[in-house]
């Protein structure tokens, strides 16, 4: 009985014999079956890990030098761009090319200063068209008090065109000492600090004063803008302990509303005035507070002046009454 290690060697020689009758084809095709073939993309990638590893490549000259400059332009980038400095760097290289805003074109602003526009948009001198970052600008402007919208535009090689949207003002309100535009919401658009006047297109805005007024100011003057009679002549509206409204006319005369049936009270004083010109004559006060009746109050120099004419009549009508 032949052992295992025979066996093998009986093999073995009997391939060698048969392979020596093969042909070159056929030992190639059956080397290619014993081993395993990878795909093409494997095969490419493995050749060049063999090169890698083969020690005998040549490594080009200043190879070394080439992968140091890059490994320091990389570290300079990086560097660059942690530290806030990429727009800077982006506005030199444009301004050498010709990119730098030369022209920036403002439109739709009324109340908003330019200054605080190119304030907002913190171009340097300059500065690139290429590294400006539309989306930061528009937001420093959408900050600003009287700016509801804003539209930004490139124009290269050398221009930017800012549009802006304001807020439309509705009245002026006086809430103690200070005073501040708002629109018809109530919401605060600028406030008037220093003195500062609004622009001649504003000057003609309705004014309102005390707590509550500007978010109640709406509704009065869709009311008030029935009546322009008496719209016509107001100088502001005073809301009181947040309940109800007087409405002061340029001559000095108040109009006292009441809490309910505001509405009622100044059809009453509109047809008294179309009657008897109420609003022209020498009123102090209309008070319309209780609803079945108008109290007046006449001006103190009107009431002497009918206190005297009384009085002289009452002296003439008893000398009448003496010489009877």
């Amino acid at each position: 009985m032949l052992s295992l290690k025979q066996i093998i060697k009986s093999k073995g020689s009997a391939n060698r014999l048969a392979s020596r009758g093969e042909s070159v084809a056929q030992k190639r095709a059956r080397k290619a079956g014993d081993r395993i073939v990878l795909p093409r993309p494997l095969r490419f990638l493995t050749r060049h890990i063999n090169r890698i590893h083969d020690t005998t490549m040549s490594i080009p000259a200043g190879s070394g030098s080439a992968m140091a400059v890059g490994f320091l332009a990389l570290s300079i980038g990086y560097g660059v761009f942690a530290g806030g400095h990429s727009y800077a760097v982006v506005s030199s290289a444009a301004s050498t090319a010709g990119l730098d805003v030369g022209a920036i074109k403002i439109s739709g602003q009324v109340e908003t200063s330019e200054a605080d526009v190119l304030a907002a948009l913190r171009i340097k001198p300059n500065g690139a068209l290429l590294g400006f970052d539309v989306h930061q600008a528009r937001s420093r402007l959408i900050e600003l008090d009287w700016v509801e919208d804003v539209t930004i535009r490139k124009l290269f090689p050398n221009r930017l065109e800012v549009s802006l949207v304001e807020k439309q003002p509705f009245a002026v309100w006086q809430q103690d000492k200070h005073l501040s535009v708002i629109e018809t919401n109530g919401e605060v658009i600028t406030r008037l600090v220093n003195g500062r006047a609004l622009s001649t297109y504003h000057k003609n805005l309705p004014q309102i004063i005390g707590a509550g007024a500007e978010m109640r100011a709406a509704k009065l003057f869709s009311m008030m803008s029935l009546y322009p009679t008496i719209s016509s002549r107001v100088g502001s509206y005073v809301r009181v302990a947040d309940r109800r409204w007087d409405v002061l006319l340029r001559n000095g005369l108040v109009i006292q509303l009441p809490e309910v049936g505001a509405r009622s009270a100044l059809t009453a004083v509109a047809k008294l005035d179309e009657q008897r010109k109420l609003l022209s004559r020498e009123v102090d006060i209309v008070d319309m507070r209780v609803s079945d009746r108008m109290v007046l109050r006449v001006q103190p120099a009107a009431a002497a002046k009918r206190k005297a004419m009384i009085e002289l009549r009452s002296k003439r009508m008893r000398k009448a009454e003496k010489s009877i």
